[in-house]
This record gives structure tokens, sequence and C-alpha cells, in this order.
């Protein structure tokens, strides 16, 4: 191929992906055109250059680098340094980027791309001078009219790194506010006109057209009118972003759909008078960039809440375009709570990579403990991935191609899951909205970009924050919510998200049982009562408590412990269990108990409960409890558990009185009936195995229904 011929496909290139309409075949036959130069031309730096640019969207780092560090002597040393710092810079590998980027820039100081590339990569190593140092060359460049900086959106985001510093570095930190707002405006003022231009040419590129398209659709629908070029530029107007008092703001803006008060965004129909407030923050998607104040997920919010009308809720948006979890925490310090209000922190995929997880992790514990010594609440939600979702209408899915163009690096949900295990262990209550909200908004627009929510997609986002949060939020028979009941509720909330609601294999397998459980329910339409019976072996105790339940109940279900742990094996203690209630027909469900009730996962203790040098977590039935009246009662229709007292095992006792503190607050209620005894003694099968062992078959006759009897004398088991 000459290089003419090149010369034009790389011009296509650079419209296609400036259109968000480059497609990995596009990339793909770049990438072979490059290789094929290369080969031709191997002294061509600005070949090594291009397929770098290629590889990159096609999220080949590694590859790309390999080739990078192949090349011979090329003609422009520095060019090839360059295409090594910006896969440096993909990899996060910021020594390496910055090392690169100022090599480069030795021989071409006024290269402004690779200047932005530099400030970026000192701002990871924490080196916030010599990202200062960078930004500031840029505008300097500008203003002495040496060239204009292309990308002007990508002007506006230096200035932020320049809001950014100031939180950092104190250093002339009124110049650098000055400097930061002198040329926000100057980015706002050219976005502004290039907006217009492409609202008077009908041409708006990517995103633009979405967004055309998204509102057009919706005004006409919920308007009656469509709208307007002026319209459409107020919903995406650059924000502009101050620092007062250690606290980020919006600066106030005012027009029909978009509106910016004393530093927030608007929440339409928030109360004047109130009994709870309801903060949210985050980024840009929680700011509500591309919508109107009525579509933002705090006014969504904002609705449930007045809907509900149990009490005056307002919720406030502290969403600011951008927003990290390290400036949030300086909001939070600089904001006045009251005893009982809510917090959220809505989490993007761009604080995995900056500021990173380990200082997620180490933020949102700090928020957590601040909030608790001023008896806030505090959540940290992960806001929907696009790339992560599964249900998808068609629109969705073509913006979802578009994204793994453009974003080629980005956590997986593996990430997100390992991240949320982290919080949680550190006492963060933490969900992630993919899980509750993924298939769920109604139409086809859940997205107007690969970032950002369309109106479709805050509703779903509200509706789920506000089930989360109504235990929290309101009234329980006319009394508060003790905090017992938050704290178990809570912890319900946390055991559903991090072992449920994933799509993991241990969530596929819980997932898979309650489908199982619910297709064997018991006759009749519920509620049914519950019963977990470990049948070792299976005794006349047993069938009394079954006995006795059912008088209480139209169905029960009894839960056979599955975990081979027990002198009898699973498969013998279940027969026995189904044959000793068969009796009792439809009304009796007898299941395996699955990999979530007395499972070596979810209460090791119970099946080591002589052992004394067992960990005390071990011991701790909490969990098993908590996915029972949080996940598993819920979705079988299960309102009330039968208990046998328990005077003799400490682990047992332990394991009753967890329930006994836990499943009221989630709603199931706690029957104990006293145990079967005969003679005095309580017929029990630990009673039934000492029996075994000593040969005393006429006393085990005389304990265990004819059921058991024959099971045992027909396979001498337990023998």
């Amino acid at each position: 191929m000459d290089t003419k011929k090149f010369t034009e496909i790389k011009d296509k290139l650079s419209i296609l992906q400036e259109a968000n309409k480059i497609s990995v075949d596009d990339l793909s036959a770049y990438k072979e055109d490059c290789l094929a130069l290369i080969k031709k031309e191997p002294r061509n730096s600005s070949h090594y250059m291009e397929i770098t640019r290629a590889m990159i969207l096609l999220g080949e780092q590694s590859e790309a680098l390999a080739i990078l560090e192949q090349a011979g002597d090329v003609d422009k040393k520095h060019v090839l340094l360059a295409a090594q710092g910006a896969v440096y810079s993909q990899l996060q590998k910021w020594p390496e980027a910055a090392a690169a980027y100022r090599a480069a820039l030795a021989e071409e100081p006024d290269n402004m791309g690779w200047l932005y590339r530099l400030a970026v990569a000192e701002y990871g190593l924490g080196r916030y001078e010599k990202s200062r140092e960078a930004i500031e060359r840029i505008f300097i460049l500008e203003e002495n009219g040496a060239q204009r900086f292309k990308n002007r959106s990508l002007l506006s985001n230096l200035c932020y790194w320049l809001f950014r510093l100031c939180v950092t570095n104190n250093n002339d930190m009124q110049f650098l506010m000055k400097a930061g707002l002198k040329k926000a405006d100057a980015a706002y003022c050219a976005s502004r006109k290039d907006f217009q231009r492409h609202a008077r040419n009908n041409s708006f590129a990517g995103c633009d057209s979405r967004l055309c398209a998204l509102y057009g659709n919706l005004w006409n629908r919920v308007e009656s009118k469509p709208p307007s070029p002026k319209m459409l530029e107020k919903l995406c107007y650059p924000v502009i972003i101050v620092l007062y008092k250690n606290s980020f703001y919006a600066v106030d803006y005012a027009s029909e759909h978009v509106n910016v008060k004393n530093g927030r965004r608007l929440t339409s129909g928030r109360p004047l008078e109130f009994d709870q407030r309801l903060y949210t923050f985050g980024p840009s998607s929680v700011f509500g960039h591309g919508c109107a104040d009525k579509h933002t997920i705090a006014s969504f919010l904002q609705s449930r809440c007045n809907a509900a009308g149990k009490k005056q809720v307002a919720v406030t948006n502290y969403g600011i375009p951008g927003q990290r979890i390290d400036n949030t925490l300086l909001q939070i310090m600089n904001t006045d709570f009251k005893a009982g209000d809510i917090v959220i922190f809505m989490l993007g995929w761009f604080e995995m990579l900056n500021p990173g997880v380990e200082a997620v992790t180490q933020y949102a514990r700090a928020i957590n403990e601040y909030c608790l010594e001023r008896g806030v609440g505090f959540f940290l939600m992960f806001l929907p991935r696009l790339r992560e979702m599964s249900r998808l209408e068609s629109d969705d899915k073509k913006l979802q191609r578009i994204e793994l163009i453009h974003w080629p690096i980005i956590p997986s949900q593996e990430d997100f899951n390992n991240l949320a295990d982290r919080l949680i262990m550190g006492g963060v209550k933490t969900f992630d909205l993919q899980y509750r909200i993924d298939g769920k908004a109604s139409g086809n627009l859940f997205f107007w970009d690969s970032l950002h929510l369309s109106p479709n997609g805050n509703k779903a986002i509200a509706d789920a924050v506000f089930s989360l949060l109504e235990p929290q939020i309101y009234l329980k028979n006319d009394a508060e919510i003790t905090a017992k009941d938050m704290a178990v509720r809570n912890m319900a909330n946390v055991v559903r998200t991090k072992y449920v609601e994933r799509e993991d294999s241990r969530a596929l397998e819980v997932q898979a049982w309650l489908k199982m459980a619910a297709d064997a329910a018991p006759r009749g339409s519920g509620p049914f009562g519950a019963i977990v019976m470990n049948c070792n072996p299976f005794t006349k105790g047993h069938q009394y408590l079954v006995r006795k339940a059912l008088k209480q109940v139209e169905g029960l279900y009894i839960f056979v412990v599955q975990e081979d742990a027990s002198q009898f094996s699973f498969e013998d203690r279940l027969f026995m269990a189904r044959a000793g209630t068969d009796e009792f027909g439809g009304r009796v469900s007898v299941l395996p108990s699955g990999p979530f009730i007395i499972s070596s996962f979810s209460f090791q203790g119970y099946f080591s409960k002589e052992k004394d040098e067992l960990a005390d977590t071990n011991r701790d039935p909490s969990l098993d409890v908590a996915i029972f009246g949080g996940v598993i009662a819920p979705a079988l229709n299960i309102n009330r558990r039968f208990i046998g007292e328990e005077p003799f095992c400490q682990v047992t006792s332990a394991y009753n009185k967890s329930m006994l503190f836990i499943l009221p607050s989630l709603g199931v209620e706690i029957s104990i009936i006293k145990r079967l005894c005969a003679d005095g003694q309580v017929i029990s099968a630990s009673s039934v195995r000492a029996a075994l062992k000593a040969g005393q078959w006429d006393r085990i006759k005389d304990m265990v229904p004819a059921s058991t009897w024959d099971y045992l004398q027909k396979t001498n088991c337990g023998a």
C-alpha cells in the first residue's frame, strides 16, 4: 500500500472514530495495513504510532507493547516513546508512562496531546506539581496562539484536573481557581458554539444523535412537542465545577429543564418541610448529565418517597460530574447532617481505575465510620455498567458495541464482586445495582451514551434504591424501626447482593435451588412454614415436631441438611425423612437443604459441635439465618419457622437464639415446640445413635417411627 492510500484510510478512521461509528472490522483491517507498512518501511515511526492507536482501541495493549519493544532503529525515536507511553497509560503503569512522555517531549515540547497525557500520568503518581506544570504549559500554548487544542471537551477535562489538584495541593490555590475558572469559561463557550453548529446542521455525532432521538421520542410522548436544539444543548451543557471551603459545587445555572442552585442540581418535587433527608453523591450519572431535572435519579427517588406518603423525605442531589470518592469524603465532612439522615454514594467503574480499589476501600470505610459516629446511614452502590448488561434491547446493544471500542479496558464483573467483598468485610453496606436493574427498564433506551443513563435507566435505579432503603426510611406499625431491625435488614440486603444476585457459580447454584424448591412447594397457596432437620436419623421426635407444626400452617417445607458430615449419609437421611412424613401427604414437601441452609459455607460450626478449638466466627450462625430470612423465606413464601427446644447442644441452642433475634425482623415468626419425651427422657437423634452404638435395638424401636425402624433393619444403616 502506498503512503497516499494509507493517509486516506487514516483520515477515514479518524472521522469514523470521532463520529462513534468505528467498528472492530475497521480497526482490524487498519491494524493489518499498519503491519504491512511496518514491514515495508520499518524505520517510519508514524506507522508504529498508528498501529498502537488501533491496537489500543482493540484492547490489545500487551501485543502493541511487544511490537514497539521489538522496533529497531526508527527515524523519530521520541514518537516511538510516545506510543509506548500511550500503552503504559492504558495499562495504568504510570511511572513508565510518565518517563516515556517526558522523553518524547524533550524532542517535541509543544505537543499538547503528549502534555495532557503526561499530566494524567503525573497525577496518577501523586506528583501534583508536575501534573499542574504540564497542564499550565497547554494553557500557555493556547494563549500564545501557537496552536489550538482540538478537542474542546478534553480541554474541559483538563480544567477539571486543575480543580482536583486544588483539593490535594494548597500551593497557589487562588491562582489555580482563577485560572481554572477562566479556562472552563472558555471551554464552555467553545463547546456551546460547537453544539449549536451541530444542532443547526442536524448532524449530531455519536451519542448526540442518540440523545436527539431519545428526547425526540420522550418529549413527543410526555410533553406532546418535539425538543428544540437549544433544549438539547442545555441538557448536556458543560458543567463548571468550583471548589469552595474544601467542597465541590457546580456553578449555578438556570434553564427550562436544567437548573443548578446553590451549587446543587434541582430535585423535582422536593418538599420545603421534611422529617428526614436523603443525599445522593456520585459522578455525572448521579448529577443527571443529559437528563432534565425531573428525570434524574434523585428526582425519581423523591417521587417514590412522595408517593409512599408515610412521612416527608427530602432528597438532595449532591452529584458532581467527575466526582470521585476522595472528593466525596471532603463533601461529606463539610455537610451538616442530622442523626437519621441517609447518605448514598454511587460508584462508577472509573473509580476502580483511579483512585483504584485500595483507595476506594479506604475512603469508603472512612466515610462509613464518619457517618456512623453521627447516626447517619451510609450506603455504597455500584452504578450499572453497560458492558455487563445482559438483557438489552436493540439500541443499547448498538451502544454496547461502541463502548467495547472506545473503552477497551474497564473493570470486569468479577472485579466489582471482589471490591464488594472487601467493602462488606469492612462493614460498608454495599449493593451492586447491576443485578437489580438489568432488564427492568421499560423501552429500549437505558443509556444515552456509554456512560450516562437515560430517564428509563435513572427511574430503574431510583426504584431499586427505594426498595433497598424503604425499611430504613419509613415507620413500622406507627413506631420507628428499631436499631436491631435495621441492622438485620441491612445484613439481609448485603447477603442478597453478595451471594444471590450475582451471576457467579455460587449464586447460580442458589437460584437453581430456589426454583427447584418453589416448583416442589407444599399443597396450598401459603404462606408456608419451614423446619430444618438433620434427621441423623429421623425419630419420633421429628415426626412429633412436624405434626405440631401442621396445626399452625397450611403447608410445610422440611429441609434436610444436605451436607454429608453426619453418621448417616444424606441419601439415607432424606429417605427416612420422606418415609416418616409420608402420612401427611401433599401438605409436606421434604427437600435437600441446598448450599445455604446449615452448610459448611453458611454455618461451619454446626458440623464441629464438639471441637472447642473451632474459631468463634465459624460458630456464628447469623449468616445462615440471614440468608434464610432475607432470601429463602421471601422466595418460597415462608412466614414461620419451627424449632424444637434444645436443652443439650450449645451450638444448636446458639443457632436457635440467632433465629429468635434475626428472623422476626425479616417477617418470619418463630414457633418453639417442646420436645417429645418418653419415660421422662427427651427423644433425640443423638440418643438413637448412642443406642445403635451400644446395640440396644429394643430401645431404638421405642424412639423411631416404623418407617425408620424398617429402614434401619433392612439396611443395617448406621451400624
